[in-house]
């Protein structure tokens, strides 16, 4: 039961900083968080990459979404995205949980 406990706290620290983050470029920007500019460019890899490491799962649902009413793809495919969007949401959680306890073994 402590490790359901640990993987539903993880997601829902990656479900958070993925929105979080989500959500302040799409204000920065003022458009809808996707796979194309101003979010990804190739002259900017390095923010570009940082960027889709941090609201990666909110981009591929949004994707996914856009594509699903535009008929581009199936239900099933649309599932596939969610599933891999909750997959990347929760090695996000892992990982930002782990660099908390770094830091905090690092500082005290």
């Amino acid at each position: 039961m402590h490790s359901l406990a640990l993987m539903a706290y993880a997601f829902a620290v990656g479900l958070t900083l993925c929105g979080l983050a989500g959500a302040i470029f799409e204000l920065a920007a003022g458009r809808r968080l996707g796979f194309h500019p101003p979010f990804v460019r190739r002259e900017r890899f390095a923010v570009s990459l940082a960027l889709m490491v941090a609201a990666g799962p909110l981009m591929l649902t949004n994707e996914a979404i856009a594509a699903r009413r535009a008929g581009a793809i199936d239900l099933t495919a649309a599932v596939l995205c969610g599933l891999g969007a909750g997959i990347w949401a929760m090695a996000l959680g892992v990982l930002t949980v782990e660099l908390a306890l770094l830091v905090s073994r690092l500082l005290g």
